[in-house]
């Protein structure tokens, strides 16, 4: 009887594995993508001498995908290079770089670079991380903003010097109205003027038609005399 529940026991044990089997502790097998740019030069021997470790990480972690891309016979590679060094906020200087998650790691240092290359995956094996496309993604469209807000300040000091201009032909026609009401008023005051002179014209008649009168009153003075003096040698012929 005890070998038949013993037997019995196994039985229910082996198939309570096979139907509710335990979960794996592989880390390695994290639904979370992880990007890695993984940039090297031809002839380089450190980059040589990191090519099977990269080959390693992407055949242990299914999760990694690699992006392996020559810089010394490739010019758009190169460009690449350079770019995501700045979207990093870095300068591109040597070969081999790898960026992973938020992180830039030049050259290659045997296992000090690999553990430190481990414990990025181990980390964003576990929580979601950012990788170098969505860093370059940022970096492009931070460039695009500051055209567009550098294009915006040129509007506005454009249309800031036109107002100003505006101003300034304002100013100059008010001086102009300013100039012509002087003018004006200097016309205006020029008619008296002219009435002084013609009353000194008016005045001048008058002086002359005195001068007429005194000499008619000499003349009947003179007449006068005269015809006395014919009388009186009338007189005295008789």
């Amino acid at each position: 009887m005890k070998k038949e529940l013993i037997l019995i026991s196994a039985l229910a044990l082996l198939l309570t594995g096979l139907v509710f089997p335990q979960p794996s502790s592989d880390d390695s097998t994290g639904s979370n993508k992880i990007t890695i740019y993984f940039f090297w030069g031809q002839g380089c021997p450190h980059c040589t001498a990191m090519k099977p470790y990269i080959g390693k990480i992407t055949a242990k972690y299914p999760q990694i995908e690699v992006r392996s891309m020559e810089i010394f016979n490739n010019e758009e590679n190169s460009k690449l290079f350079d770019e995501t060094a700045q979207a990093y906020g870095k300068t591109a200087t040597l070969v081999p770089t790898t960026f992973i998650a938020d992180q830039m790691i030049e050259g290659y240092n045997g296992i000090i670079t690999e553990n430190k290359i481990e414990a990025i995956i181990a980390k964003c094996t576990q929580d979601e991380c950012t990788n170098p496309d969505q860093m370059l993604v940022e970096f492009r469209s931070g460039l695009t903003s500051s055209t567009s807000t550098s294009t915006t300040t040129s509007t506005t000091s454009a249309s800031t010097s036109t107002s100003t201009t505006t101003s300034t032909v304002t100013t100059t026609t008010r001086m102009t109205t300013t100039t012509t009401t002087t003018t004006t008023s200097t016309t205006t005051s020029m008619p008296p003027v002219t009435t002084s002179t013609r009353q000194t014209t008016t005045t001048a008649p008058e002086l002359g038609g005195g001068s007429d009168g005194n000499d008619t009153g000499a003349i009947s003075i003179a007449a006068i005399f005269l015809a006395i003096a014919a009388a009186i040698l009338l007189f005295k012929k008789h």
